[in-house]
């Protein structure tokens, strides 16, 4: 009968995520304390990995929304209304210069998530292009205005 209630610890501790290596140490030298901050940590783990798979699931519905929208939409261009959007100026760069990926990952340490936020461009009529992203309004309580701009665009 103890080898039934040994694999059943086994069982319980390989389902709170304990390493395999782990188990050995836990069933032959934890105390009350330690597994009760064993327990502690999984369910730390286990809400963080919520909290992720939750916010996946709101950028896989957003990128579905939008899907949507752009299949639906078989015109040229369309004039959409949108609440203001803050557009912090993330970089410049001149016409003679090519977009690449390469460039875009070597400048993403600035912004987080940078492959799955919206990026915006404006030719300013001088050669110059600048590159915004989208950011929360909480964002910029701290930031200066002049880096915050308001636009309306024309999707093609």
């Amino acid at each position: 009968m103890d080898q039934v209630y040994q694999l059943a610890h086994i069982l319980l501790l390989r389902k709170l995520g304990v390493p395999v290596q782990s188990i050995k140490e836990c069933m032959t030298s934890y105390s009350a304390d330690q597994y009760g901050q064993l327990l502690n940590y999984s369910l730390r783990e286990i809400n963080a990995e919520i909290l992720r798979l939750q916010e996946l699931q709101h950028f896989i519905n957003r990128v579905l929304h939008e899907q949507e929208n752009f299949i639906s939409h078989s015109n040229d261009y369309q004039v959409k209304w949108r609440e203001t959007t803050y557009l912090p100026r993330w970089m410049e760069m001149g016409s003679q210069m090519t977009l690449s990926a390469k460039l875009l990952a070597e400048q993403a340490k600035s912004v987080p998530n940078l492959f799955e936020s919206d990026i915006h461009f404006i030719e300013d009529g001088s050669g110059t292009i600048t590159l915004y992203t989208e950011e929360l309004p909480s964002f910029w309580q701290m930031e200066s205005p002049e880096n915050v701009h308001r636009v309306i665009f024309l999707r093609p």
